[in-house]
């Protein structure tokens, strides 16, 4: 496969090109700085496993509508502080939010909630092209569901331990492997052959932290209206899962911790997080935008990138890029680029292109 990469530091720096660009964007924390502490300490493990070993309590952050322009946010609103707040989906004036393991659907007649015992650190949310079906990627256990917002059933479940990725990021005090598994027989079976196994039986108190989990699929949005894309940020992979067959295709690899696989254009794209990347694959060519050398990052992250989510506007490419405090808006044809700053105390976690209408904002201020 040809690969190619651009060095966006290269491109001409310009705040005309897009317009007024409405966005409404999850906070998953006013705290980024401890996330950083956090982070870099996470770095120096000698297991090189990125993330949490030990469970953390959710923080408090909130949903915002802003507007970009000219350079800068021309207006911001906290509509709401809310626990831990990540995946964000809007689709015909429906918006509905996560805040840790809690989906909220908020439409012109109210607010309601969506809930189950095996959501944990909900991280997206997508509505299925041509329905009006919810999918939640539920990052803490390693599994998918696909959910009818209007009873709340689970119409569709998908488990990473269960399609072929059992095994526990972290290792076991020998350096073996830790299986997980929902099945007290299969966890029977594996405890049989001497191998260490996790069961999860009740997963409102068997958390797995982020170091602990398999696959960790901290995204999975619609590519098709049967075809989910999943972001497996422990293997550094992007890859289809075909809803009705259950077959699961590569599409990208070689990827660090990445977030967001999406279609843009006739490409599918995602977020090489760790490496400061966004990877578009298209007929075999993989282009790499590289934010390495960017100005704007504190000195203590000079080695280090984290973009955390990336999303599509029009022929344009928006990411939050976390370490410079900034979303990036770029054209990648034309070879534009614009760092428009935000503030440095949020952890932006993901945006969608739109701001809520009056009435859907009104409920979100007003809900308890």
């Amino acid at each position: 496969m040809a690969r190619h990469r651009i060095d966006l530091n290269g491109f001409k720096r310009d705040k005309d090109f897009y317009g007024k660009i409405p966005l409404t964007i999850t906070i998953k924390s006013f705290e980024l700085q401890e996330i950083r502490k956090r982070y870099l300490a996470s770095r120096k493990r000698k297991d090189g496993v990125t993330g949490s070993v030990e469970r953390r309590e959710p923080s408090l952050g909130g949903i915002a509508a802003m507007e970009l322009s000219n350079g800068g946010i021309t207006k911001t609103e906290i509509l709401k502080e809310m626990r831990e707040p990540r995946g964000i989906a809007l689709k015909n004036g429906e918006l509905a939010i996560s805040s840790d393991k809690v989906v909220y659907l908020i439409r012109e007649n109210g607010m309601s909630s969506i809930q189950d015992p095996w959501f944990s650190y909900i991280h997206t949310l997508d509505f299925q092209p041509e329905t009006n079906r919810l999918l939640v990627s539920s990052s803490g256990l390693d599994c998918i569901f696909l959910v009818d917002p209007d009873s709340g059933e689970k119409e569709y479940e998908w488990f990473a331990w269960e399609n072929g990725f059992p095994i526990s990021k972290q290792r076991s005090d020998d350096g073996g492997s830790i299986f997980l598994t929902r099945d007290p027989e299969e966890a029977k079976r594996i405890k049989g052959t001497g191998k260490e196994v996790r069961l999860i039986t009740d997963p409102q108190k068997d958390h797995l932290p982020t170091a602990q989990r398999s696959a960790f699929i901290n995204s999975a949005l619609f590519s098709d209206r049967n075809k989910v894309l999943l972001t497996f940020f422990h293997l550094g992979e992007v890859k289809q899962l075909d809803l009705e067959t259950g077959d699961l295709s590569d599409m990208i690899s070689d990827l660090k911790n990445p977030h967001g696989g999406r279609v843009f254009e006739n490409s599918v794209m995602a977020t090489s997080t760790g490496e400061g990347l966004v990877s578009k694959l298209e007929k075999g060519v993989r282009t790499d935008f590289d934010f390495s050398s960017l100005p704007g990052k504190p000195d203590e992250l000079r080695d280090s990138e984290w973009i955390q989510n990336s999303a599509t506007y029009q022929d344009l490419i928006i990411s939050i890029d976390s370490n410079r405090n900034s979303f990036v808006v770029f054209d990648p044809v034309k070879e534009l680029i614009d760092l428009i700053p935000f503030d440095e105390n949020w952890a932006l976690q993901d945006l969608v292109l739109g701001a809520p209408g009056e009435t859907i904002a009104d409920i979100i201020r007003s809900s308890e």
